[in-house]
């Protein structure tokens, strides 16, 4: 907490603080997986960078995902990529390799405009 100024956050993250907080606190019978995504790799940096200290596997998913793939120089097409971020994506990379900590990126990446199952368009 600083010493000093306004902090101030919503609901929501005070909640998702809390968990974090809850999980990371507590003695380990076990491994820990963290899964991180959103809208943007420039957002989640710090987090990111923090829980490869932290846990074992973090799980990268959203736009984050798609520009750490995008840094390793896979093709993605017209997906949102934050290529300015592309030098911070592969320094997460390869610390997360220096810990250890398996980083596990998107396999597999399906878009369209209808959302179908087996039954048909939903």
């Amino acid at each position: 907490t600083p010493k000093s100024g306004l902090v101030v956050m919503g609901r929501k993250v005070r909640a998702e603080m809390c968990a974090l907080s809850y999980v990371l606190d507590e003695p380990r019978t076990g491994p820990v997986v963290a899964i991180v995504g959103g809208d943007s790799l420039s957002a989640k940096v710090k987090l990111l960078d923090y829980l490869i200290d932290t846990v074992d596997k973090v799980a990268v998913a959203g736009s984050p995902g798609m520009t750490m793939l995008a840094a390793l120089g896979r093709d993605m097409g017209c997906t949102k990529v934050e290529s300015n971020m592309f030098g911070v994506a592969l320094s997460l990379l390869r610390k997360a390799k220096r810990n250890g900590v398996d980083l596990v990126l998107p396999a597999d990446v399906a878009c369209g405009d209808i959302l179908v199952d087996d039954k048909g368009v939903v």
